[in-house]
């Protein structure tokens, strides 16, 4: 099994729920109900369950062999996994309403085709997981040359709203050193805050009526309609502060 695979756990069974209930809240904002979620790189499938739960048709996808295998034990019965890489999904354009996309390669050029390839293969929004390098537990890592995935938000944040068209809502949990909130009942585990600043960070973007393009050409579709009637009144507006100008200045003697 790869290196890359053991942040999702390796803290414990009060980091994994922690995280699946940061999870729960912070994508209640998507209605699950019989809406497809597509979770890309799920690791050893331990959040499944839990997105399943929450009323997702739940299709999961993972590149390395050794977590795959830990997935099809751990998700639910009929939910399938599928071998496939992050940066080329077999799957069509907005074929899933949803997409979650865990982030776990610790190399930056890998960071942008895995965001376009979960914002094209969403039609209503997508969501990004990472461990934050800028926490407190991030530099102790750093400076331990400890094998977790780290990202620095400003680089994550910058391709989900290129990607995604739109400023992306932001919650992260576990502030302080690892050996601060790994032990069960300490009460800043469970604080959540809309800032990058603890250790596990959840970025979410929601597509508008009209979605992007691209990630670098964002004009929304059907903006010209909703213009339109603003043009003509502003039209109107001229052509009648023109013709009161013209009247004043015949009066004028």
């Amino acid at each position: 099994m790869s290196k890359t695979l053991r942040p999702v756990g390796f803290l414990g069974h009060s980091v994994l729920s922690q995280q699946t209930e940061l999870l729960r809240v912070f994508l209640g904002a998507w209605p699950g109900q019989g809406r497809r979620l597509l979770f890309i790189n799920c690791g050893n499938g331990r959040m499944l369950p839990r997105l399943r739960e929450s009323g997702f048709d739940v299709t999961a996808c993972e590149h390395d062999y050794g977590a795959r295998l830990l997935a099809e034990r751990h998700a639910p019965q009929g939910m399938e996994i599928f071998a496939a890489s992050d940066d080329h999904l077999p799957f069509d354009d907005g074929e899933f309403d949803w997409t979650l996309l865990r982030i776990d390669k610790p190399d930056r050029t890998a960071l942008a085709p895995a965001v376009a390839e979960a914002s094209r293969t969403a039609a209503r929004g997508f969501a990004v997981m990472f461990w934050n390098a800028l926490s407190v537990s991030g530099l102790c890592w750093r400076s331990a040359a400890s094998p977790v995935c780290l990202h620095w938000p400003r680089d994550v944040w910058r391709q989900v709203r290129d990607y995604g068209g739109a400023v992306p809502a932001c919650r992260s949990i576990f502030f302080g050193p690892p050996a601060c909130w790994r032990t069960p009942g300490r009460r800043h585990t469970v604080w959540r805050l809309p800032l990058p600043l603890g250790a596990w960070c959840v970025l979410r973007c929601n597509f508008g009526p009209g979605r992007p393009l691209t990630g670098l050409f964002l004009p929304l579709r059907g903006m010209e309609d909703r213009l339109e009637p603003q043009s003509t009144l502003s039209r109107q507006q001229q052509e009648l502060r023109l013709s009161c100008r013209n009247a004043c200045s015949k009066d004028m003697p």
